[in-house]
């Protein structure tokens, strides 16, 4: 009977040992999954970081594109005033100058008449 108590022991043993070893592995074999779980979701939110900065990048170069458009079209606008007023300004010369002819010729016409009376 005590050979007897002695093997129901030892084989409860043996038993709970083999539990501990199988259940260890499957610890061990949870744990590396949980790491690569927690790895690829840390690769996931990076690449999501990654997306998000180059979504910003492009959102500001297409600001600064949109505004560089602008000061260009801000230029010419401005290049086109600048002819316009030089072309105004060649047409005052020029009409001050035609005014400027006609009086010569009046004055001319005066002093011609002048000579041409007689005293």
């Amino acid at each position: 009977a005590q050979s007897l108590v002695l093997f129901s022991i030892g084989v409860v043993f043996v038993c709970l040992l083999c539990a501990v070893l199988v259940l260890g592995k499957r610890r061990k074999k949870l744990e590396d999954e949980d790491s690569s779980l927690r790895n690829d979701v840390e690769m996931q939110d990076y690449k999501k970081q990654e997306s998000t900065m180059a979504t910003s990048t492009t959102g500001t170069t297409a600001t600064a594109t949109a505004t560089a458009t602008k000061t260009v079209s801000t230029n010419q606008s401005m290049l086109s005033a600048c002819l316009e007023m030089e072309n105004a300004n060649e047409g005052a010369l020029k009409s001050t100058a035609d005014a400027g002819d006609a009086a010569a010729v009046a004055d001319n016409a005066v002093v011609n008449s002048s000579q041409n009376e007689v005293p």
